[in-house]
């Protein structure tokens, strides 16, 4: 983060609010880091704090995701890649509690050239999956009275950071 303010990055979303994974390919620990945009501080970047970095974390909507080869779902970040079956069981919890979604989609995972023989269990590799997805995603939204729209995480990013500076939890 100090890289990020020393080079004049505004805003980063990189944290996934809730998750944890400490194993022997992953350590990864952001059950403390709140859902909403925040600075962070200089002492724990998965949180806010005083003093802070000027850099805006904007963090991933996370939900309930399992894909085939999980036994349960567990929380992962929201990508439009993802298999629509494998994001359905989160999706009216997210859209309802959410004040905004921040989501990641690698274009390769919805290309099918790249994807692997027999597929995948959680990645479709299929553009009409990432339709499905965004359908689901309107149904979800609608059904909770939410407006629906896209815009760059930019855009999202300046809104957050007026909200910090008067002190209104963002995002």
């Amino acid at each position: 983060m100090t890289a990020f303010d020393a080079c004049g990055i505004a805003f980063d979303s990189t944290a996934m609010p809730g998750r944890r994974r400490v194993d022997g390919e992953r350590m990864v620990d952001w059950l403390d880091t709140p859902c909403h945009a925040y600075r962070p501080s200089k002492a724990d970047h998965r949180v806010p704090g005083s003093p802070a970095h000027e850099v805006v974390e904007i963090p991933m909507s996370m939900l309930k995701v399992k894909a085939r080869y999980d036994a349960e779902p567990f929380l992962r970040y929201l990508d439009l890649s993802y298999r629509t079956e494998a994001v359905a069981g989160g999706m009216d919890a997210l859209v309802s509690a959410a004040r905004s979604l921040v989501t990641v989609t690698h274009p390769s995972a919805l290309m099918p050239e790249f994807a692997p023989k027999g597929g995948h269990g959680l990645l479709s590799f299929d553009l009409a999956n990432m339709t499905r997805t965004l359908r689901l995603l309107a149904e979800a939204a609608d059904a909770a009275g939410r407006d629906l729209r896209f815009v760059t995480l930019a855009a999202l990013g300046e809104a957050c950071r007026e909200r910090l500076e008067r002190h209104v939890p963002a995002a």
